[in-house]
């Protein structure tokens, strides 16, 4: 891994991700924009800190976007 890589590991911590996603309901691009990195790199550290949401989050977040 280069260093950019580390940097950025660095900069996202796992209360924060779990925060924006869980609680604020944020997006993975909105994070991702937030960092200033990739949609990508939010996957992979959400699968990583073992960060979900549940399906019934989801359903809802499908709901508002038909609205």
């Amino acid at each position: 891994e280069n260093y950019e890589t580390h940097k950025e590991r660095a900069l996202i911590e796992s209360e924060d991700l779990r925060e924006m996603y869980l609680i604020e309901n944020k997006t993975r691009k909105q994070i991702a924009e937030h960092y200033n990195c990739s949609e990508v790199l939010i996957k992979q550290r959400l699968k990583e800190f073992g960060i979900r949401r549940s399906n019934k989050i989801m359903e809802n977040r499908n709901v508002e976007r038909c609205s």
